[in-house]
């Protein structure tokens, strides 16, 4: 399978916070080799409760025509930069649109920042990009609008759980290495129980604390051997382990180690030793300072 990005979906709703994704596309290659379809979603609903007077066929029309001069705009600015670009204008649900949108194209990339404005009561955009990570099946690149460009890829992190479900990201991470000579950083982090369930699932704090470290040297085996698997793909790769909730580990080490882009899966395994990655994503999501680049998994990919 060729992991690449030349047909991207992006999800745009007027405001400035949401333009700022096209920023961000530099690094995924030349433009020339990319084909972007912006896509803009009216809700006739939100003019409806306002301006009853005008009638939905008017409001649809008139939501319709300026929806499309703007990506018209935007259209015009893209090419400029060696982009093809399309423009779809959807009379739906805004995250049901940017999915369907990306499943006809046969897009392999949806590029969405996480906030903007939707309608004519500026709804949080954040609510239509965790809807959209939810039934999405295409890659996600997500990022927060007050983060600046990143133009250059140097170092990727990869976290892991130990699950396949999670290793679906590798696959990416390893192609978006090759591709920009980046290096990648594969971590996992371990929870470290408190004082609760140590009483739960341990006789005393001794055998509470054995059980951690052998957690610990467990993960650490694992990333060795997914290091090891990776030997001969010409990439640089490092490996991390962590005691810590992880999400503020995740964010941490992209503070530290320099990180320019988080690659992750959806979904992995649950248990003591494991964390629910949608869960981890979400969280990871609304603190990171660094693009975040989301792989539905395989499992999660099935079920939509």
């Amino acid at each position: 399978m060729i992991y690449e990005y030349n047909k991207i979906v992006v999800p745009l709703d007027g405001s400035p916070q949401a333009e700022q994704i096209l920023d961000q596309l530099a690094f995924l290659g030349p433009a020339q080799t990319k084909s972007i379809v912006l896509v803009n979603a009216v809700v006739p609903s939100h003019y409806a409760v306002t301006t009853p007077q005008l009638g939905i066929p008017n409001i649809i029309a008139y939501m319709v025509a300026g929806a499309n001069e703007y990506l018209s705009q935007v259209q015009e600015k893209l090419q400029t930069q060696g982009y093809t670009v399309s423009t779809h204008v959807m009379e739906d649900d805004a995250a049901l649109s940017i999915v369907n949108l990306a499943k006809t194209e046969e897009a392999n990339l949806i590029a969405m920042t996480t906030h903007g404005r939707s309608g004519l009561a500026r709804l949080a955009l954040g609510s239509i990009t965790e809807r959209v990570i939810h039934t999405a099946t295409a890659p996600l690149l997500l990022v927060r609008p007050d983060v600046a460009p990143t133009t250059q890829l140097r170092r990727l992190l990869v976290p892991l759980d130990g699950s396949q479900l999670a290793e679906d990201a590798l696959h990416h991470a390893v192609a978006l290495a090759k591709m920009s000579g980046a290096s990648i950083l594969l971590m996992q982090a371990t929870h470290e129980l408190d004082a609760g369930n140590k009483r739960i699932l341990f006789a005393n704090e001794e055998e509470a604390e054995e059980a951690m470290s052998q957690w610990l040297q467990d993960a650490d085996t694992y990333l060795q051997s997914i290091k090891h698997q990776l030997l001969g793909q010409d990439i640089s790769v490092e490996t991390s382990v962590n005691a810590g909730e992880p999400a503020a580990q995740i964010s941490q080490i992209v503070a530290d180690r320099a990180i320019d882009l988080v690659v992750m899966s959806t979904h992995g395994r649950t248990g003591v030793r494991r964390w629910m990655y949608g869960s981890v994503a979400n969280k990871v999501l609304r603190g990171l300072t660094h693009p975040l680049l989301l792989i539905p998994s395989r499992a999660a990919a099935e079920d939509a």
